[in-house]
């Protein structure tokens, strides 16, 4: 049986979880170490609500988000976008992204369909359109109209009851179907929402400044002098935004920054300095703490 129940899935990597707190108690995110069950293409439905946390992640695949119902801001990289049902959020591997749901969102839960996607299956695509696909590699995210929203809602779920078939002609169902919404996903005219709330648009100014500025000094005077606030002012723009603080947030993304490079061929012992960290042991303990694993154990199972 080739169907992945997404419940199912979730129980297993919690269950994952779990075991390697007991092997070596730290702070683990379990959006982080999510892969593919399945081979090039894979379908999941999945449904969130205000108290579920997911924290800044990124994946070794491509991902497409098609946002069916919720109130939510999403964390794209250096931009922090709203949402609405209808929206199609695309992500290639290694951007840090996480939803953010908060009280104005109310308790309507957020759900979505979703497409995973391997390099491999991205890679194949684009040289059958002839490296013309230049969107594939971008972060986006865009509105569809009614009719697309019909149209792309209908192949992720005929993917999803796909999975249940056969493993030959799942997968190539599953393609056929992958490269259906990769046409409409391009065909698509993309026109990237904008802020307006002044605080929020401070939030991005200072994310970006970060995401640009990650290997020189980010210390919260640094970044209070960028958003024009105090220290207190700044972390509570942080935390209600994205739960931790801006000292945090800094930290995460650095870690994050310092997974890219290693997948990359990167040798930590090297990198910690690009990374932004004082030394080597200020990098290592940063992030055995945050995955419970060593940077040179990472790149030995090459997570």
């Amino acid at each position: 049986m080739w169907y992945i129940n997404r419940q199912h899935q979730q129980a297993f990597y919690r269950e994952l979880t779990e075991k390697k707190k007991t092997l070596c108690p730290g702070s683990f995110n379990l959006y982080q170490d999510i892969s593919m069950m399945m081979k090039s293409v894979q379908f999941n439905i999945d449904m969130s609500y205000r108290e579920d946390r997911i924290e800044l992640h990124s994946h070794a695949f491509y991902e497409l988000v098609f946002v069916i119902s919720g109130k939510v801001q999403y964390i794209l990289d250096e931009k922090r976008i709203e949402v609405r049902p209808g929206d199609i959020i695309w992500i290639p591997p290694g951007i840090a992204h996480c939803p953010v749901m908060t009280e104005l969102g109310g308790k309507e839960p957020y759900e979505r369909k979703v497409m995973w996607l391997d390099r491999a299956f991205v890679s194949a695509l684009q040289i059958a359109a002839e490296n013309k696909l230049p969107m594939l590699d971008m972060p986006f995210i865009t509105q569809l109209s009614p009719d697309n929203e019909e149209t792309l809602s209908s192949l992720i779920q005929t993917g999803y009851e796909s999975q249940k078939n056969d493993e030959v002609l799942s997968l190539l169902h599953r393609k056929i179907i992958a490269s259906q919404i990769i046409y409409l996903y391009a065909s698509v005219f993309m026109q990237p929402h904008k802020t307006r709330d002044p605080k929020e648009e401070v939030f991005d100014r200072v994310n970006k400044f970060i995401t640009d500025n990650l290997a020189k000094d980010l210390s919260l005077e640094i970044l209070c002098a960028q958003a024009c606030l105090s220290t207190q002012a700044l972390n509570t723009l942080f935390k209600n935004i994205t739960g931790i603080s801006a000292h945090h947030w800094v930290t995460r993304r650095r870690l994050m920054h310092a997974r890219k490079l290693m997948s990359e061929g990167g040798i930590p012992t090297k990198i910690w300095e690009e990374c932004g960290f004082l030394d080597y042991s200020g990098f290592y303990r940063a992030f055995n703490k945050l995955y419970g694993i060593s940077p040179k154990e990472y790149m030995k199972i090459g997570v």
